[in-house]
């Protein structure tokens, strides 16, 4: 494995709990940030305050944030350089270990979701899968159904495994893969499946 070169500066509050931290590398007067954390704004605001007092080093900052970043409106000018870049592909390899994992979100109503899921790849994966939700629906108990066990077309929400990748890391809602028929379903359904997913950024700060 091959490592970043580079030097670390961690955010420290007034109570001395550590906050945030910045992991850059300074090169021809550009700084590479290869991953800047911060747990609240206080953190934000320092770390890039330790940045801003290398002025004297740095002409040129790069840093790779994820797609809803807020620093353009953190800036006195925020007509700075920005691209979207597409990088990571994500794959999920086991639907049903993979659902029982997974955290979602937390609600008073928290009914019974049937997924129909095509994998054309990876037959384990291909059928009818039940979410019975447990912990005010933050968990779920998830089962594969045999062909006798299975509900009603009208009660099953259907896509194949790449729309079902795409929801669950949050990077598409099901309402808009439903809109370009990419996810199955009635209405009701679609809505219970979108609140079920936490609403949070697809995002990866390690690039290895």
């Amino acid at each position: 494995m091959k490592f970043k070169k580079g030097t670390a500066a961690v955010y420290t509050n007034a109570q001395g709990e550590q906050r945030g931290y910045v992991f850059y590398q300074v090169k021809d007067s550009v700084a590479t940030i290869h991953e800047l954390v911060f747990l609240d704004e206080e953190a934000r605001r320092g770390l890039w305050k330790f940045l801003a007092d290398h002025d004297s080093m740095i002409t040129k900052v790069e840093v790779k944030a994820p797609v809803d970043d807020q620093l353009p409106f953190l800036v006195h000018d925020p007509k700075f350089k920005q691209e979207k870049i597409t990088y990571f592909s994500a794959r999920i390899v086991d639907v049903e270990a993979f659902l029982t994992e997974y955290v979602y979100e937390a609600r008073d109503r928290a009914e019974t979701i049937y997924l129909h899921i095509s994998d054309a790849h990876a037959d384990w994966n291909q059928g009818v899968f039940r979410l019975q939700f447990t912990d005010n629906g933050k968990a779920a108990v998830v089962t594969k159904l045999s062909e006798d066990e299975i509900p009603a077309e009208d009660q099953i929400l259907g896509c194949n495994i790449q729309t079902l990748t795409a929801l669950f890391m949050g990077y598409q809602k099901a309402g808009f893969m439903a809109r370009i028929e990419r996810l199955q379903g009635s209405d009701e359904l679609v809505s219970r499946l979108e609140h079920a997913i936490p609403r949070r950024t697809t995002y990866l700060a390690d690039f290895f």
